[in-house]
């Protein structure tokens, strides 16, 4: 009985202790995590899906505006009787023409919107990168930790064989004491690398929201380092394609330049009015229920894009007890000294003529970012294919390397220096493999794939 329960309390104290850890043994596993625990991430998001929203409904010009009014008078004459009069307005405006003014606004408001969410979109692809290359860096950091630590390992192993022959007296003590030096040179670096896989680990805890004092391990799982080796020079054309249509900066200039274009094309036609229409119903009377209605409509034309003299015409009729009792015809007029409208427009033409100029740069710079991240990723293909041979054949030479050592043909140092160059060789190799691996993260986001 004693047993079981000691069983028990160790089996209490093991799910205790693992349900304060958390384990993360892949990116995909960790980018969910960092998305989800980002309350930066997760307002932004409420955010800009409302503003989409927003913009959609902003309907308010194209709507009929309606206004009511109620009052209520009294009169107190001094020598004759109180009169009151209660009176209640329905009035209605409706634009119905203004060179389409206000629906080029809404259209690029909505699309502005839009874009304003790709771009937080864009920015949560950036954050999954930042966590893939913090992940993958941690990764390496462990990985060139156990590389050194199993050539320690090897050396100390090493480092008995050349003490028995010292004390042999087969051996000599320079050799034993640079093999000394080595070991703790190796020793050294090792911690150096701890520190930093500390700080990389730290780094990313921050980066994913997580409390340093929570216990977290990150794995690296088999499937991990599968990379694709196939090069993507001949898929240029397309990529570039792809990379152009989805970038969110060039969209932004598109759409400012497209608005300018269409904005100077409308001020070219200050000369059409925009077209209004006033309706009105009163009911006016001493008491209720009010009698009396009074009906009116009015046509405005408004030249309110001439430039100096802005105009406006109405036309109104008013109907009272279903008879035409008034019509009237109304033209205003103000004289605005704008001195700097000849200006003004050159401005506007000249700030076209820059968007264009950008758009056309945006272009050449994405193209040249392509090319060159192309060309570092093929290089990269070849780089590892070569590397990875040379690792073989350095194992091959290291083995003749020992043997030549061991039998006092080459010196001591220069096997240490042949182990040393092998085991940094092997951590090259994961890091130019980590490389191409970001490369093709990076080259996903920027094509706008989801996988």
């Amino acid at each position: 009985m004693k047993k079981n329960t000691i069983f028990l309390l160790y089996v209490t104290l093991f799910f205790s202790i693992g349900i304060s850890q958390r384990y993360f043994s892949d990116p995909t596993e960790i980018i969910s995590f960092g998305i989800n625990n980002s309350k930066e991430i997760q307002e932004n998001k409420k955010f800009y899906q409302e503003k989409i929203k927003s913009a959609k409904y902003a309907l308010k010009p194209f709507l009929p505006q309606i206004g009511i009014n109620f009052s209520n008078s009294k009169n107190v004459p001094i020598e004759s009787p109180d009169t009151k009069i209660k009176s209640i307005n329905i009035s209605i405006n409706q634009k119905i023409y203004d060179n389409r003014k206000e629906e080029l606004t809404y259209k690029y408001n909505k699309q502005n919107a839009l874009i304003d969410y790709l771009t937080f979109l864009q920015s949560i692809k950036n954050f999954e990168l930042e966590i893939v290359e913090k992940y993958y860096s941690l990764i390496l950091q462990h990985k060139s930790i156990q590389l050194n630590e199993e050539l320690l390992l090897s050396m100390n192993n090493e480092l008995k064989i050349y003490e028995y022959e010292y004390n042999n007296g087969i051996g000599l003590k320079s050799d034993l004491i640079e093999y000394q030096i080595s070991i703790n040179e190796l020793n050294n670096k090792i911690n150096d690398l701890k520190n930093e896989e500390e700080n990389i680990k730290t780094d990313l805890l921050n980066i994913l929201n997580i409390n340093s004092t929570e216990e977290v391990i990150f794995t690296e799982s088999n499937s991990q380092l599968k990379i694709e080796k196939e090069k993507i020079k001949k898929q240029q054309k397309l990529i570039e394609k792809k990379i152009i249509t989805n970038d969110i900066e060039l969209k932004k200039i598109d759409l400012e330049t497209s608005f300018q274009k269409k904005q100077n094309f409308m001020n070219k036609l200050f000369f059409l009015p925009s077209i209004s229409l006033h309706g009105e119903v009163s009911f006016s009377g001493n008491n209720f229920p009010l009698t009396q209605p009074t009906y009116s409509v009015s046509l405005v034309l408004s030249f309110d894009s001439l430039p100096f003299f802005p105009t406006n015409f109405s036309n109104s009729l008013s109907v009272n007890k279903k008879r035409i009792n008034s019509a009237s015809n109304n033209f205003s007029t103000n004289i605005v000294p704008e001195l700097n409208y000849f200006s003004n427009q050159r401005l506007r033409k000249i700030s076209y003529n820059q968007s264009l100029i950008m758009q056309e740069n945006k272009l050449k710079e994405l193209k040249k970012s392509t090319t060159q991240l192309i060309n570092q990723h093929d290089s990269l293909i070849d780089f590892i294919l070569l590397l990875t041979e040379s690792i073989s054949l350095k194992e091959e030479k290291l083995s003749i390397i020992e043997y030549q050592s061991k039998n006092g043909l080459i010196k001591v140092s220069d096997y240490i220096n042949e182990k040393i160059n092998l085991n940094e060789a092997k951590i090259n190799l994961l890091n130019q493999q980590i490389n191409l691996l970001l490369i093709q993260k990076k080259l996903k986001i920027l094509t706008g794939e989801t996988k």
